[in-house]
């Protein structure tokens, strides 16, 4: 008897409230270039000392920025998520766990939050889905 995606989904919502991960949208790019064009005004305007002034005004602002791009991981899958990404998201981590029986998929919940090797599996799933689906990285 297989595993219902909800069940999945549970189980990986609970592992997220007990390691208390968070995510990030992905947009470490937009702050480099934020802190780069900073960098390079303020030594245009200021010279040498201009550098170091514009380099922290940017990295802060950057960072003020950015602020406000962190969620709870539980927060992402129950609300951020639509259902046809937690299915596919559900998809993908049973297949990670495949060769793991039946009895013990019924366990899913106790063996994730118990087993650090299928925490470890479930953990990389989740990582490379939210990377590559929702543009997130996994934090902690």
């Amino acid at each position: 008897m297989a595993l219902q995606p909800r069940q999945i989904i549970d189980a990986v919502t609970e592992l997220a409230k007990v390691r208390k991960f968070k995510v990030i949208v992905v947009e470490s790019l937009k702050g480099a270039a934020l802190t780069g064009g900073c960098v390079v005004v303020g030594g245009l305007v200021g010279g040498p000392i201009g550098v170091g002034v514009g380099g922290v005004v940017g990295a802060c602002v950057a960072a003020a920025k950015g602020r406000t791009k962190y969620k709870s991981l539980v927060q992402v899958i129950e609300h951020d998520m639509s259902y046809e990404q937690k299915e596919q998201l559900a998809s993908r981590i049973q297949r990670a766990v495949a060769n793991i029986t039946k009895e013990d998929l019924l366990m899913l919940l106790p063996m994730l939050l118990q087993s650090g090797s299928i925490q470890t599996v479930v953990i990389n799933v989740l990582k490379a889905f939210l990377l590559k689906e929702l543009r997130m990285k996994l934090t902690q």
